[in-house]
């Protein structure tokens, strides 16, 4: 087998020529733009490709490393060479920017302060994901098993999962993580590119609602500090995977409205793709956005426009969205499996009405969704929420009343229309978004827990900071007049012509910058003391120093070097992310094992990859959290039902899949509804079943009748 160092080097290859290829497709796409929208449209490119390849290599059932590795190679070369670069472009804008002589403003505190914020969240990616073993809930219940699950079966359809029926857009990021590896210990690296788009898309957002760079800049970073985005840089959820390509979809939707390019038509289009198969929550914010946009060119009396971006934006969906949607029709009979087969969604709850914010109607829930946002957030939310319905209020006054919706484009009248219906569209989401408030009938639990509904409500969050920092402009701004005299007199201080340059605003500014700069470190600062057991700040602390220290001496090499100076350090680089890659394999192996044996108080994990195993290639897993199971090979196969009724239930599944042995929780009673009497049913049949382990949280059964043929499977 080759080693993961090897595989290192390709998979670094791989993901530098395509993201040299994918800047490449977004400058040519967006030349006339600033670095900002090129690089989201960068991102954009190389997300999609991948996902691109995955979903066609998937559905035919030949999804292999080798092949999908090929296939974006494959893409990214040909783009590479027929996307050749605008030399005479280029240079008409060099030309452009020399003859110009408006003063450049200078920014570093803006570039100091996300390049602080970025070097933290990567260490923090670093010291709490890749060099932690995975313990969220929800990544060992289904975003990693469904990864392993893929992987094993060569394929974007694997029944033996209890979810493979879930859309996957953030898993398929995931599973190029870990593709040629031979254990998944870089999973936690798939969040980084959504967390990346979602920075540049809420500048870019906020740029196209004519906001200086300044308050672009605070916009954006008030939009991201929530605990959500560190917590989420360290496993598999996908909420930050809705956000970002949300937020995307936006900016390209307004960017057309703006301009009417079919570039950012296209784009639009293959965000919405990606953002409808991220999960099934997901469909309601590609619908706004349709909506949103084509509800702008209807009032704008353009319905050619209004049907080309249904059509567009409906081939972008199908492309890249489609196939996961088509697969459950097909195979569950419902595109959205289990929805609409009532029984199994019975079973699960019995009124999913009653765990959304809009349908509980307990009293507390208020108090306790403020509460939540409080802890979860900071003030810079928390007004913002609170304001939301009289800025929806302003955006449709300042549309209708003081602007002409129905005038010519260079005014901002469709654009204050648009953030409206995004702000009054994602909070609908959001209010109801199933699951919310509870998963238990009366418990509350989600909302106590305050977590859920935070980050189930990032879209709304994130476009009502947007939004409050947009208001507080256009007050400021408009009133700012009142203060020039004082602000010209006081600007003879040296010291305030130094901070408004260094921040580069205006004078005038200066003041409410300032306000929200302090707004948005008084979260920060909360954020971390709230999450201060959970992170490690010291050596996080120390990598981000490091990182910033790396940062600016490779800064000073791409200036001042030669070229084969450059490609030195590139090489150096290369080498120390190999062995760095193989040192990680080597401790995922040998660590894998024990920390899930304690985690869980067991022994059986570390048993898992000797000829001292429990199990041997196959089992059944009757419990929520699977993924240690699959080893940290991924040599074990994993098949768990998603509903176990009865003991006839319980038989047929084992027949069903051929199983030789069946773990489940070595407890009488399981507070999970799911699989709370399988215990009880494989224990008090000793004729059919064998106990072989029973400590702490497991009790594994060997099948005495596990002779049965295997029949073919469908859905659960």
């Amino acid at each position: 087998m080759v080693s993961d160092g090897c595989m290192g080097i390709l998979w670094l290859g791989v993901n530098a020529l395509l993201g040299v290829s994918s800047y490449r497709l977004g400058t040519f796409a967006f030349r006339d733009d600033g670095a900002s929208v090129r690089l989201m449209g960068a991102i954009t490119v190389f997300l999609f490709v991948i996902l691109f390849s995955t979903i066609l290599l998937g559905a035919m059932g030949i999804l292999n490393y080798s092949l999908l590795l090929g296939l974006v190679a494959c893409i990214a070369a040909i783009t590479l060479v027929a996307v050749a670069p605008d030399k005479t472009h280029s240079k008409m804008k060099r030309a452009a920017s020399v003859t110009t002589t408006a003063p450049k403003r200078r920014r570093p505190v803006m570039y100091a302060l996300w390049s602080v914020l970025a070097a933290f969240g990567v260490s923090h990616a670093v010291m709490s994901g890749l060099l932690q073993f995975p313990t969220d809930f929800d990544s060992l219940m289904y975003h990693l098993p469904i990864i392993d699950q893929w992987l094993q079966a060569e394929s974007l359809y694997a029944l033996n999962s209890s979810y493979w029926w879930t859309p996957g857009t953030s898993e398929v990021i995931g599973m190029w993580m870990v593709l040629p590896f031979s254990g998944d210990f870089l999973a936690a690296l798939n969040n980084i590119p959504f967390v990346a788009l979602w920075v540049v898309s809420s500048y870019c957002f906020s740029r196209e609602m004519r906001l200086p760079s300044a308050w672009a800049n605070l916009a954006a970073l008030g939009s991201v500090l929530v605990y959500s985005t560190f917590d989420e840089l360290n496993d598999g959820k996908n909420d930050l995977a809705i956000v970002a390509l949300f937020l995307t979809g936006a900016t390209f939707g307004l960017r057309f409205l703006n301009n009417s390019r079919n570039a950012d038509l296209c784009f639009f289009a293959l965000v919405l793709g990606g953002l409808c198969g991220v999960k099934y929550n997901a469909i309601g914010y590609t619908a706004l956005l349709v909506a949103a946009v084509m509800g702008i060119c209807v009032l704008e009396r353009q319905i050619g426009t209004a049907f080309k971006v249904f059509l567009v934006s409906a081939l972008g969906v199908l492309a890249l969205g489609g196939y996961w949607y088509i697969r459950n029709w097909v195979i569950g009979r419902s595109p959205i499996y289990p929805m609409g087969l009532g029984h199994d969604i019975a079973t699960a709850y019995p009124d999913v009405w009653k765990t959304t914010l809009a349908g509980n109607g307990d009293p507390r829930v208020g108090s306790l969704a403020l509460g939540a946002l409080w802890k979860m957030t900071g003030p810079v939310h928390l007004v913002a929420v609170v304001l939301s319905p009289f800025l929806l209020t302003y955006f449709l006054v300042r549309a209708f009343v003081f602007g002409n919706v129905r005038g010519n484009r260079a005014n901002d009248s469709h654009a204050h229309v648009f953030m409206a219906m995004l702000l009054l569209g994602s909070g609908t989401l959001l209010l109801i978004t199933p699951f919310c408030v509870e998963d238990q009938p009366g418990s509350l639990n989600h909302l106590k827990w305050a977590y859920t509904p935070v980050r189930y409500g990032l879209c709304f969050l994130s476009i009502a900071v947007l939004a409050m920092v947009k208001f507080l402009f256009d007050v400021w701004r408009s009133r700012a007049q009142r203060w020039e005299r004082l602000v010209r007199s006081a600007s003879a201080f040296s010291a305030m012509r130094c901070v408004t340059q260094w921040l580069g605003c205006r004078k005038t500014d200066l003041a409410p910058i300032m306000g929200l700069l302090g707004l948005i470190t008084w979260q920060f600062i909360l954020r971390l003391r709230y999450s201060w057991g959970d992170f490690n700040f010291v050596d996080t602390g120390l990598l981000s120093l490091n990182l910033l220290t790396a940062g600016m001496v490779l800064q000073l090499l791409v200036k001042r070097f030669s070229m084969k100076a450059r490609v030195g350090v590139a090489m150096t680089f290369c080498v120390l992310l190999v062995f760095g890659i193989t040192l990680l394999s080597a401790r995922w192996h040998d660590g894998f094992g024990p920390h899930y044996d304690k985690h869980f108080g067991v022994t059986v994990f570390s048993q898992a990859s000797n000829e001292k195993a429990v199990w041997k290639d196959r089992v059944g897993v009757l419990d929520l959290r699977v993924y240690p199971f699959f080893g940290s090979r991924r040599q074990t196969e994993v098949a768990r039902a998603r509903v176990v009724e009865s003991s006839e239930d319980l038989t047929e599944y084992i027949q069903k899949h051929d199983l030789q042995f069946v773990a489940t929780h070595a407890h009488e009673k399981r507070k999970y509804f799911l699989y709370s009497n399988n215990y009880n049913w494989l224990k008090s049949d000793p004729m059919r079943y064998s106990m072989v382990y029973a400590r702490g949280a497991y009790a594994v059964f060997a099948v005495r009748d596990s002779a049965s043929p295997s029949k073919a499977l469908t859905p659960e």
